[in-house]
């Protein structure tokens, strides 16, 4: 493969966006400018199962205006079911929600004044294949006290809406000390606790989470794994992700997180193959395409590192890390028609 220079800023700018852009799982898009006379509002919402009320991760969700057309990109919802809508007109729309194993559903909501709070329940396809999980989500709601599913529910709402991560943790610690087994509880728990910046108390939490649900629920991995690559943990980083996709095989979160470990190994070949299936398994995802680059340059696979950076800016086309990301790929243009020297 042919090698070309670049310089020391031009590498360093590179790392620096592709480890410094926060990976979300329905990537809140950019507010779209109205002009200054105009009043934008947002929508935020979850997504549940309407056989179970456990949350569903990964629904495609779209905006329509009254007379059928899309208002907003698509978006997905994150882990917690969440789904957010940001930035348009006040007036009537239509939320409609759907998901494969799910009948699709459709919610009419009105905004006004403060934009809304949406939540929308999915009714699962009934199929053989699907009644043990079925049954084993009916089981484990069942088992879980009402006190502690208001307490967390309750911890859910402080901590995505309101951003009150001290308070999001009082209620997460009330429903595990109703419910000990509380798995959930302690993984948002992680979450709050590395909002506020204490690492180390995320962590405990998120191992303790590992630990009650013998590694099977793949939520606490991958934040585990996100917390130990911010740390430069590497080692531990990659064992926790590979746990993470062997308990969920189709998420691109454990394959990004793995990627990640495996990039700061300087396991380049294993990081791009890890990386290049967290990109098939959502290529809507700007900082899989970033990281992608950043490997790609150290592999010195110029044309597709040029790749990379043309689908993070279809992706994100606006704002200084674009602007920086332009630059970059004018530059691996230039390099490329210009040839090795």
């Amino acid at each position: 493969m042919t090698r070309l220079r670049f310089s020391a800023a031009f590498i360093l700018l590179l790392v620096v966006l592709a480890f410094s852009s926060p990976l979300t799982w329905g990537q809140r898009q950019p507010t779209p400018d109205y002009g200054p006379s105009v009043s934008t509002f947002d929508i935020t919402g979850y997504v549940k199962s309407e056989l179970d009320d456990q949350p569903v991760s990964d629904a495609r969700l779209r905006l329509i205006t009254e007379n059928g057309n899309l208002a907003h990109p698509t978006v997905l919802s994150s882990a917690t079911g969440e789904f957010r809508f940001v930035g348009f007109r006040g007036g009537d729309y239509f939320v409609e929600a759907e998901k494969q194993g799910y009948e699709p559903a459709r919610v009419r909501v009105t905004i006004a004044l403060h934009g809304d709070q949406v939540m929308i329940r999915l009714r699962p396809i009934r199929n053989a294949e699907s009644e043990p999980a079925r049954s084993a989500g009916l089981v484990r709601n069942a088992a879980i006290p009402e006190k502690a599913l208001e307490a967390f529910e309750k911890g859910i709402t402080l901590l995505k809406i309101q951003s009150d991560y001290r308070a999001a943790i009082a209620q997460f610690e009330r429903a595990t000390k109703i419910y000990p087994g509380y798995y959930e509880a302690f993984a948002q728990m992680g979450v709050a606790y590395d909002r506020l910046g204490d690492a180390s108390s995320a962590e405990k939490a998120l191992q303790k989470s590992v630990q009650i649900s013998s590694g099977k629920y793949s939520e606490p991995l991958f934040l585990l794994a996100e917390v130990f690559n911010d740390q430069n943990r590497f080692t531990e980083a990659e064992k926790i992700a590979r746990q993470g996709t062997a308990a969920e095989a189709d998420s691109p979160r454990g394959y990004y997180e793995l990627s990640r470990a495996l990039a700061g190994l300087k396991r380049d070949t294993e990081a791009e193959e890890s990386g290049v299936k967290a990109r098939a398994l959502k290529p809507d995802s700007p900082p899989v395409h970033l990281l992608l680059a950043n490997i790609h340059r150290r592999l010195h696979d110029y044309p597709s590192l040029l790749q990379d950076l043309d689908a993070y800016l279809a992706l994100v086309p606006n704002g200084p890390p674009s602007d920086q990301a332009r630059i970059l790929r004018e530059q691996v243009k230039k390099a490329l028609e210009a040839g090795p020297r």
